[in-house]
């Protein structure tokens, strides 16, 4: 009887230690949450960030943001301070999947959960779910539309503003490319890494206008980009051009709102992601406070999504991204 007692004993002991590990978050305490954007001289990153401190409902959640400028030895130099400062989870745009790939480890054996968005690292927790090369064959899908309609007979010539040495939003581009050139067997494809900023962009663009004045469209991968293509090619007066753009970012909003000009050059198109910037940085933080609340990620998934956005229903887009500025606070952008 004794023994049977001792047994029973050490077996509620043993669950009594089980239990904390098998338990949810602590009720009651706040999450911290370090949130780092690839830039927050680009757009769409600055509007996450903002979407990232809206409050999510029934969570007490901090959200720290750090700026990395869009340099690998920021970010690295970011996660390996606050890796000793409390906080419970990251969110964070891998610019260099490998470099980071070490500090993510280290991340886990603290026990600090790593979201990613934009592109992957090995070791995360949870990525985006959405593929960019979903994204991609839409946009390709419209660009066969537009100019099997606009431009019938004219081969393609096609400057591509992409950022080839990060290979999640490259797929976008990759399959853009793969899809218009087999419709277009003529269509001839040039690149410049954009680095998804403006100015080598612009400086890529005007150097390609030219050695090849066959140039009859531009498609960026970001605003930031775009806007880039668009200042090189006014200043090379080539108005015939016509662009498109990825993100649905308000600097293109704006400009699918106005009219062609004169020789039907502008931009034509965008394909935005299916959630406004600032609504999709407030999904990212109600995953992840969701994730580490119940300590698993059974059910929950970061998605993003794409949608067609043309100069027919760029109002409507423009409605959707206003509300979710409302929310953060954010003054409604004029256009």
């Amino acid at each position: 009887m004794l023994r049977k007692s001792r047994l029973v004993l050490v077996a509620l002991i043993a669950v009594a230690f089980l239990i904390p590990a098998l338990s949810v978050f602590p009720a009651g305490k706040q999450l911290k949450i370090l949130f780092i954007p690839f830039t927050m001289e680009h757009v769409f990153q600055k509007e996450l960030c903002d979407g990232a401190k809206i409050p999510i409902p029934g969570y007490d959640v901090k959200v720290i943001v750090e700026d990395p400028y869009g340099k690998i030895e920021k970010e690295l130099e970011i996660l390996e301070t606050y890796i000793s400062q409390g906080i419970d989870g990251v969110i964070m745009y891998p610019i260099d999947s490998k470099a980071l790939a070490p500090v993510v480890k280290d991340y886990k054996k603290k026990g600090i959960w790593v979201f990613t968005t934009g592109n992957h690292v090995e070791g995360e927790d949870l990525g985006m779910g959405t593929d960019e090369r979903d994204g991609g064959l839409l946009a390709a899908d419209m660009f066969i539309r537009y100019w099997t309609k606009e431009k019938p007979g004219v081969v393609p010539h096609v400057l591509l503003l992409d950022v080839p040495k990060i290979p999640e939003p490259q797929r976008k581009i990759i399959a853009f490319e793969q899809v218009v050139g087999k419709k277009f067997p003529k269509a001839t494809f040039f690149h410049v890494d954009s680095n998804g900023s403006t100015e080598p962009a612009m400086v890529g663009t005007e150097q390609y206008l030219q050695s090849h004045p066959e140039i009859n469209f531009i498609y960026g991968i970001n605003a930031s980009a775009t806007l880039g293509g668009i200042a090189a090619a006014e200043n090379a007066g080539r108005q015939d051009i016509n662009h498109a753009s990825s993100g649905a970012e308000p600097p293109i909003l704006a400009l699918l709102k106005k009219p062609l000009n004169d020789k039907g050059g502008g931009v034509v198109w965008d394909i935005g992601y299916g959630k406004s910037a600032v609504q999709y940085g407030n999904h990212l933080v109600e995953v992840a406070a969701k994730v580490i609340t119940a300590k698993s990620k059974t059910g929950q998934k970061i998605d993003i999504g794409f949608q067609e956005v043309w100069r027919t229903n760029v109002d409507d887009v423009i409605s959707t991204m206003q509300e979710w500025r409302q929310k953060a606070n954010l003054s409604p952008v004029e256009f």
